[in-house]
């Protein structure tokens, strides 16, 4: 945690989303509740071994992103999606990572929800990917 370019890389990469809370679109108490939505979806995915092409999976990732887009953003869902996915997988740093790996030594259920998330970049990156096809 003392690590300097662990601590330039978390200003960097994860303020943004910190920003969002302080401009909140929507009152705390929605934005916890769809959060939790989604990391139920996600374990139940998880647990029934949906692969990350799976309808279900990509709607969870769909609904994901668009929190963090406003109204203007929300009106081209595509531009939106190609720019929010493009930052947030540069910002899974190897300093994050390791943050993430000592989190989950510490308390075994940041281990499940690192999992989540390291499945939801998963389906992120494949729908980037695929964006394009026809």
């Amino acid at each position: 945690m003392n690590d300097p370019q662990y601590i330039a890389d978390f200003v960097h990469y994860q303020l943004p989303f910190f920003n969002i809370a302080h401009k909140p679109r929507i009152q705390a108490t929605t934005w916890a509740r769809k959060l939790e939505d989604i990391r139920i979806r996600v374990g139940t995915a998880m647990e029934q071994k949906l692969s990350i092409d799976s309808p279900i999976v990509q709607a969870i990732v769909e609904d994901f992103v668009m929190m963090y887009a406003n109204s203007e953003q929300s009106n081209d869902k595509s531009a939106f999606f190609r720019q929010f996915t493009q930052y947030v997988l540069i910002s899974v740093t190897e300093r994050i990572e390791r943050f993430n790996k000592l989190c989950s030594i510490l308390n075994p259920k940041w281990r499940i929800i690192h999992k989540g998330n390291a499945f939801l970049l998963q389906g992120m990156q494949w729908k980037l990917e695929h964006m394009d096809e026809g």
